[in-house]
């Protein structure tokens, strides 16, 4: 019964101590509306709260202490203009390659290859 405790409580820390993706975080923005733009799919009207978010960069988002997906980055728009970065204090959609499942309040971190 004990082991089965531990065995519980070391599946969870693996999921929230996953390794962090390649690269350094360079940005995080937070998902303040979701957007189901028919064709498209959903959008994450987000605002970059910290640093920059990069459309060529590798994402993972969070909600609270959990990852809920990790990956790229299908479009960063700002303006319904298609750019390569978001930079904070100014708002953007973002859409995800094969993930939509995204909420209000998630947390959606950047990470780059740093030279």
């Amino acid at each position: 019964m004990v082991y089965d405790v531990l065995d519980e409580m070391e599946r969870r820390m693996e999921k929230v101590l996953s390794p962090t993706p390649d690269g350094e975080l360079i940005g995080k923005a937070t998902v303040k509306e979701i957007f189901d733009i028919g064709k498209v799919g959903k959008i994450a009207g987000s605002g970059v709260t910290e640093g920059k978010v990069l459309k060529a960069g590798t994402v993972r988002v969070m909600r609270g202490d959990r990852i809920v997906h990790e990956g790229k980055l299908k479009t960063l728009k700002s303006f319904k203009a298609n750019v390569p970065e978001v930079e904070s204090g100014n708002d953007c959609g973002i859409n995800f390659f094969d993930w939509e499942d995204m909420e209000v309040g998630d947390v959606i971190e950047c990470y780059a290859l740093v030279a």
